[in-house]
Formats: structure tokens, C-alpha cells, sequence
């Protein structure tokens, strides 16, 4: 009986350690995306900035997404986030935002600060940095020294190089329809491992379409890996202007046959203003010439997909048109037969006289033909490529919409 007992003690305790080995492993997690509007990436790193200002700090820092509309604050500490009893949770539905205080930040927060961090989130454009905004202020409450030494998300030991993949500062998306477009367009960059991005702006000012996408490009940090791999979309509505930008990889997987195929794709829905529609086309069509080249064999002349198209459709109307153009051919011929009469013997048919054959000889005289080279399409394919102001090298093509 000893023995059992000692044997279950060992395994309850073996399984108490592998639990905290498990729940170690984890992480501390201080966010909760329960409306997924971030993306992994994005919540893993505001999650990584989240700790790293509670390491300084000694406060949790928690930000919540949720469906609920009552109570919010409430429901939010039910979520057991951070390791502190010293919190500070914001938590936010799909039409406002609440705040709870716990512990220590409870009597340091004053509701006029608690105010300053609705309007701090709700000045950014996306969650995530909504969410880094509100952390910052709240934690510069805390901060030990120098609240200006405070790290941003995206900068000095957290999270570096990143730039939002949708930037709309044209505002032609809906609000409605951003947090779908830019998860969609995080997926497929975070899976391909190539940054896939739209911008959109009123003017380019005095830079062409071609150099103010190449420098958006360079100057906001995006791009996968040492060679920066990627593609931009830009739209600038002055001129109803488009271009697209790869650079690294990117110019490898969107050939210049490839571009202008792809643009085909979304300009329609560009022109007609349907500019969800038409950004959401060319994300899923680039996710396709992504997978494409990694076979060996992008897209290109030659090579571009092919339309679908249905068979059974195809052999009815071809069946239809030959019956329609039989009739008419048939009837034309028969209309001009009316003045002709049947004749009971052959000899009828021919004039008396008129034909007299005596002799016959066929001569050949010579042959000439004409050989002329045929025109051979341009076959060659790959990219054109330029170096942008930064001396980057990019591919790319464009136009009107």
C-alpha cells in the first residue's frame, strides 16, 4: 500500500512539473484578440512589448478585444492576463472602450489620464498600434526614470522594421472593411515569407508613381529577409495612377508579363471604385504568383494562368452558330436557283455547238514563292529592373486606372 501511494505522489508531482513547464513555455500573455483583428504576428509582437514594459514598469499592461457589450471592464479581468496584481486593461468592442485598474495603478491613475488613454487609442489608425499608444502613456505613469528613454513598439528591443501593410491614407477603404483587407494581407506575408502591401495617397507631389512607390518601399521598412523581399501596390488618386514595386525575391515571382496580367486582374474594380474588392484581388492573386515561383517556374509569357472556362458552354454555342449560319448559307444558294428548271436528259444542259475538244496538253511553266520570317513574339520574359533613390533595386510596372 506504501508503495502505490509513493508511486502516485511521483506521478501527481511529475505531472505538476510538466504543467509548469507548459505554462512557462507559454508566456506571460497580455492580450486578448477574442474580435481577430491582428493578426499572430501583430499580437505576438504587442504581446512582446507588453512584457518588456512590464519588466520595467513592475505594472501589467493589458489590452482586450472582445464582443461583449456589458460590463466590459469587468469582463476583461475574468481573462486572468498578465502576472501582476498591478494592472492597467483597456478593453474595447466594435463601438467603444473601457478601462479597469487594479492594485497599485487603481490609486495612481487619475480619471483625467484614464480619459488621455481613450484618446491616445483611439488617434491611431489600427488596434495594434492603438494598443502600443495606450501602453506607452500608461506605463510613462510608472516609469522609473526618464519617461522619454520609453522604448516604442516598434523600435530598440522590441519589434523593428515594421510598417502596417495597408495604408490607406486616401481613405478609400471602409473602416468596415480594413480589418479584414490588412488580416488578409498579413496572412499571406507572415505564410510566403514576402511582404505583400497596399498604400494608397492622394498625390505623389512631384515624384512619379514609379520612384515614390520605390521609396515608400525603402523608407518604411519592408521586406522579408536580407534581399528585403516583397511587392507594393500604390494608388495615387490625383492621377488615377497605379504601380507596383517588388524588390528581392519579389522581382523573381511578379515577372513584367506577370504584373501586367495581374494588374488585369483588379483594375476593373479600381475604376469602378470598388477599392476593397479590387486590393483584395490582388492580394490572393499575388499569394498565387508567390506559391507559382516557388515551384521553379513563375509566371510569365508563355506561362500566365489561364482563364477557366466551360467546355460544355463552349461546344453548345459553336453547335449553334453552325446551324444558324447553315440555314442562311442554305437558303441564300436556294434563292438563287428559282429561274433554273429540271432537265429529263443531260444532253439538255449543254448549247448546241459550244464545245468542240480536239486536243489536250498540260504545260508547267515554273514556280515562285515568297518566304518571309514570322513574326516571333517577344518570348524572353523576366523582369526589367531600376535602382531607386536609396540605390535599392526594384522591378515593377504601372499605369491609369
Amino acid at each position: 500500500m506504501k508503495k502505490k501511494f509513493t508511486a502516485f505522489l511521483a506521478l501527481l508531482m511529475l505531472c505538476f512539473s510538466l504543467n509548469i513547464t507548459v505554462f512557462a513555455a507559454q508566456g506571460t500573455k497580455y492580450i486578448a484578440d477574442e474580435l481577430d483583428v491582428m493578426s499572430p504576428q501583430k499580437e505576438s509582437d504587442l504581446n512582446a512589448y507588453a512584457d518588456y514594459l512590464a519588466g520595467e514598469t513592475g505594472v501589467d499592461f493589458i489590452f482586450v478585444t472582445t464582443g461583449q457589450t456589458e460590463n466590459l471592464a469587468d469582463y476583461a479581468l475574468t481573462l486572468s492576463l498578465g502576472k501582476s496584481d498591478d494592472k492597467v486593461v483597456m478593453v474595447v468592442n466594435e463601438t467603444k472602450w473601457d478601462l479597469a485598474l487594479t492594485g497599485k495603478a487603481e490609486s495612481t491613475v487619475s480619471s483625467a489620464q484614464v480619459d488621455s488613454f481613450g484618446e491616445t487609442f483611439n488617434a491611431e489608425d489600427y488596434y495594434d498600434t492603438g494598443a502600443a499608444a495606450f501602453m506607452k502613456e500608461a506605463a510613462s505613469i510608472f516609469w522609473p526614470g526618464d519617461a522619454g528613454q520609453i522604448k516604442d513598439y516598434l523600435t530598440g528591443g522590441v519589434p523593428t522594421g515594421y510598417s502596417s501593410r495597408l495604408v490607406d491614407n486616401a481613405d478609400l477603404v471602409l473602416d468596415t472593411e480594413e480589418a479584414t483587407l490588412l488580416k488578409k494581407l498579413d496572412e499571406i506575408s507572415e505564410r510566403q515569407q514576402l511582404d505583400v502591401v497596399v498604400v494608397t495617397v492622394e498625390s505623389v507631389g512631384d515624384k512619379t508613381p514609379t520612384e515614390y512607390a520605390d521609396d515608400f518601399y525603402d523608407y518604411n521598412g519592408y521586406g522579408y529577409g536580407e534581399n528585403r523581399d516583397g511587392i507594393l501596390l500604390l494608388v495615387s488618386m490625383e492621377n488615377s495612377d497605379w504601380h507596383i514595386t517588388p524588390m528581392g525575391y519579389g522581382i523573381t515571382a511578379f515577372t513584367d508579363a506577370g504584373i501586367e496580367y495581374l494588374s488585369e486582374q483588379f483594375l476593373d474594380d479600381l475604376g469602378d471604385g470598388n477599392y476593397a474588392a479590387a486590393f483584395t484581388t490582388y492580394a490572393e492573386k499575388c499569394d498565387e504568383f508567390i506559391t507559382k515561383a516557388k515551384t521553379g517556374e513563375p509566371f510569365d509569357n508563355g506561362n500566365l494562368p489561364k482563364e477557366p472556362y466551360d467546355f460544355l458552354v463552349w461546344i453548345l454555342i459553336s453547335a449553334v452558330v453552325g446551324v444558324v449560319a447553315a440555314l442562311i448559307i442554305t437558303r441564300v444558294m436556294k434563292g438563287k436557283l428559282k429561274t433554273v428548271r429540271f432537265q429529263p436528259v443531260a444532253s439538255n444542259y449543254v448549247r448546241q455547238g459550244s464545245m468542240n475538244l480536239t486536243n489536250s496538253q498540260d504545260i508547267f511553266l515554273y514556280t515562285h514563292v515568297d518566304r518571309r520570317p514570322r513574326p516571333k513574339e517577344n518570348s524572353s520574359g523576366g523582369s526589367s529592373t531600376h535602382s531607386s533613390s536609396s540605390g535599392s533595386t526594384h522591378g515593377g510596372g504601372g499605369g491609369h486606372f
